[in-house]
């Protein structure tokens, strides 16, 4: 979902269901779920053909600064989730 609503932005003319479909091809997900954030960056990268890159928890302090600074330059951070849902 997240990917979907950055390419809204990134990729205006992009074929609806194409992330969910390059997904499946590459075996990410079989309904739209996404639960690697370096999967989704290198769907990202495929279908979007944008600079995607993950960032590790090793050291705290950098990260935020990183995560500060991309959102200052008006670029997308993007964040694989688990909806929980009651069925």
């Amino acid at each position: 979902m997240a990917l979907e609503m950055a390419a809204q932005r990134l990729s205006p003319g992009l074929k609806s269901g194409l992330i969910l479909e390059e997904a499946r091809k590459f075996g990410y997900t079989r309904n739209g779920e996404m639960f690697s954030a370096s999967q989704m960056a290198n769907l990202a990268l495929h279908v979007l053909q944008c600079d995607a890159t993950t960032l590790g928890t090793e050291d705290d302090c950098s990260t935020i600064r990183t995560i500060i600074s991309t959102i200052t330059d008006g670029n997308f951070i993007l964040i694989p989730y688990v909806i929980l849902m009651s069925y």
